[in-house]
């Protein structure tokens, strides 16, 4: 089931329902660098997904107040905030909201520039990247190699997230686009900068 070929000490979990019954959570757990994103959830599901979070994620479609309530729980030590709409003293008014909930959690900001980078390595015109993209291209600056988990959307799953009850869609010709995110990791993969934890 592990398909691991070499040693990588970051795994970073998505939210796709293909984590759901595989029990990968304490393989999860073992991992030095645990990156999450979004809105994912860990209580109740800590068997297939595990519980520890040391990077997290989030886009700009995250409320403010759910993040300030979430850290104290998650204390992750780091996290990235990609909201190109709005100003760019965000992470700072993210972190003073943290701080005040007594977490020292350091919070920055994914630089635009990176979302040119992803685009002239994938060689497509494509700009929509999506936050598990981006955590992925982010932490390949710092590792020579990611494990991924739960990364399964664009094989059309009935269930978009493990967490919820939320139908598989997406929009042929804007947001984000499965087909082409694939091949952006598979180009990765093909590099020997990524594998999967599962297939």
């Amino acid at each position: 089931m592990i398909a691991m070929k070499e040693p990588s000490n970051v795994v970073i979990v998505g939210n796709g329902a293909s984590l759901i019954g595989r029990g990968l959570g304490g393989i999860i757990d073992s991992y030095e660098e645990v990156v999450r994103f979004n809105e994912f959830r860990t209580h109740g599901y800590e068997a297939d997904v595990g519980n520890k979070t040391t990077i997290w994620f989030n886009n700009h479609d995250t409320d403010k107040s759910k993040i300030t309530s979430l850290v104290p729980l998650v204390r992750p030590a780091r996290m990235y905030v990609h909201e190109w709409n709005v100003p760019d003293t965000a992470p700072l008014l993210l972190q003073k909201a943290i701080e005040h909930s007594g977490v020292s959690t350091q919070v920055m900001r994914v630089k635009k520039k990176l979302l040119a980078n992803m685009t002239a390595f994938a060689e497509e015109k494509y700009t929509m990247w999506s936050s598990g993209a981006i955590a992925t291209w982010m932490m390949l600056q710092e590792a020579e190699n990611v494990i991924l988990a739960g990364f399964d959307w664009w094989h059309q799953p009935a269930k978009f997230h493990y967490m919820d009850e939320q139908q598989f869609h997406y929009h042929l010709n804007s947001g984000h686009q499965p087909k082409v995110e694939k091949r952006f990791f598979d180009r990765l993969a093909e590099a020997g900068r990524l594998q999967y934890l599962y297939e």
